[in-house]
């Protein structure tokens, strides 16, 4: 008995030890992300539109593999496919141990339609340092704290709470008001990069929704140097060439920026609008006969996966990595 005693706890000291060493190796690899000729980098992810289903256990286990310092979930979380909110908070920390994830509200959950965002906040609240505003709903950073390369700004357009309140942004209103206030203050701080997530659209190849956030909202964006804008709601991914502005159901090439070469765009010339709502929920198909389709520089219906964008002061890289490998990449540089 004692030697049957004796394997088991050398066993479980090597277990342990594998452990640590498993532990500590991740965190070198994220603390020592630099690029010799860009200084340091970190590398987020995001989608949005999960629910629970093989297809999402594949997204979140490649998404592990990146070792992401971030990962943003865009809304629609759980579509009511486990119960209560706890279960797919426990998948999310299951497959995802070591990720910080900031979550943000869809309009499956804002409301309390498939769950609520006030429990799904309370069994995945934030641990980023640094935020400010209202997690889940509408909220900002600074990434890293110290020394920020990035603003990240997290919004609600036109999302219903239960709590009675719609978050509008338009002229005038709270909500745009506080959003214009955060973006002029992260350029005035001369932070290198500005990104904007939320979980509604405005434009899109096809799919079943309009432009449900406001064409004021969109133009103003892409009007004020947001260099990119990550977005769910459509089960696809749509990625855009930069834009100076958006005109609704129709292509204006005046919307087009500069500069149209995906391998180096240049800062400046416009944002750049990615559709992520590919996390698991049962994936749409791309209409290329939308008037709106020659906005966009990558389209792929059908298809499950996540943006990886990896930052430095000079460069912001994204890939859309699908199931079986990357469909997308896309680079800006200052």
């Amino acid at each position: 008995m004692t030697k049957i005693f004796d394997k088991r706890y050398i066993r479980l000291i090597v277990l342990i030890i594998l452990l640590l060493v498993l532990g500590i190796s991740i965190f070198i690899s994220r603390t020592e992300r630099v690029d010799k000729q860009t200084g340091p980098s970190f590398i987020f992810t995001s989608a949005g539109d999960y629910g629970v289903n093989s297809f999402t256990v594949k997204n979140l286990k490649n998404i592990a593999k990146e070792m992401p310092d971030l990962h943003f979930v865009l809304g629609d979380l759980s579509y009511d496919e486990v119960k209560p909110e706890t279960e797919w908070c426990n998948m999310m920390k299951k497959y995802l141990p070591s990720v910080p994830i900031e979550l943000l509200a869809g309009n499956h959950e804002s409301d309390g339609q498939n769950g609520s965002i006030e429990k799904f906040i309370s069994c995945l609240p934030n641990v980023t340092a640094g935020i400010k505003g209202e997690y889940g709903k509408e909220y900002y950073f600074d990434y890293p704290e110290e020394k920020p390369l990035i603003r990240f700004i997290l919004i609600s357009p036109n999302l219903h709470f239960s709590d009675g309140q719609t978050f509008v942004y338009s002229t005038g209103s709270k909500h745009m008001e506080w959003l214009k206030k955060v973006i002029d203050e992260g350029h005035q701080k001369e932070i290198p990069w500005t990104i904007v997530g939320m979980h509604k659209i405005c434009i899109s190849a096809g799919g079943i929704h309009g432009c449900e956030i406001g064409e004021e909202l969109i133009n103003y964006l892409l009007a004020h140097n947001v260099d990119l804008i990550m977005q769910g709601h459509e089960h696809s991914y749509q990625r855009t060439k930069q834009l100076v502005c958006v005109k609704l159901n129709m292509f204006d090439p005046a919307c087009l920026g500069e500069d149209t070469s995906p391998e180096d765009y240049k800062q400046g010339n416009g944002g750049i609008i990615t559709i992520v709502g590919t996390g698991g929920a049962p994936s749409r198909k791309i209409d290329f006969n939308d008037p709106e389709v020659p906005y966009f520089a990558s389209l792929e219906g059908d298809i499950y996966g996540f943006l990886r964008v990896e930052v430095t002061e000079k460069s912001l890289r994204g890939m859309f990595y699908s199931l079986s490998g990357v469909k997308d990449e896309f680079k800006i540089v200052r």
